[in-house]
């Protein structure tokens, strides 16, 4: 964790903890706790990015475009592997499996939106 990190922990804090966990290395339980708390309070970006990327969608009236389906159909199963991290979150499973997998949905949803994004604003 970065010198700061005892007010604020930042994404790459996450990333050191997500490296280490992939790694099977030892992470202390406050390192743990943090990058859920990180990867949780940043579920609201998430939702909003993918908000909006429907709406664009929705506006241009993409929803048959292959290529926009598929996008938008990736963003989901991300988005839904997010909330299954969500849920387990708030149901107290602070372990570095949670880490894991909540950071990992994080990842994949943001990226996800943002090649939805792209094939919906391509023309």
């Amino acid at each position: 964790m970065s010198f700061l990190s005892f007010l604020q922990t930042t994404e790459a804090d996450v990333v050191k903890v997500f490296i280490a966990i992939k790694n099977e290395e030892v992470v202390l339980q406050k390192q743990i706790d943090a990058s859920l708390r990180w990867v949780a309070d940043n579920s609201g970006t998430i939702t909003s990015d993918l908000l909006k990327v429907e709406g664009i969608v929705t506006a241009l009236g993409l929803g048959s475009n292959p290529a926009v389906g598929a996008s938008m159909l990736a963003a989901t199963v991300a988005a839904n592997e997010f909330i299954a991290f969500s849920k387990a979150y708030s149901a107290g499973q602070s372990t570095a499996a949670t880490v894991a997998s909540g950071y990992k949905a994080y990842t994949q949803t943001k990226a996800a939106v943002a090649v939805a994004l792209a094939a919906a604003t391509a023309k």
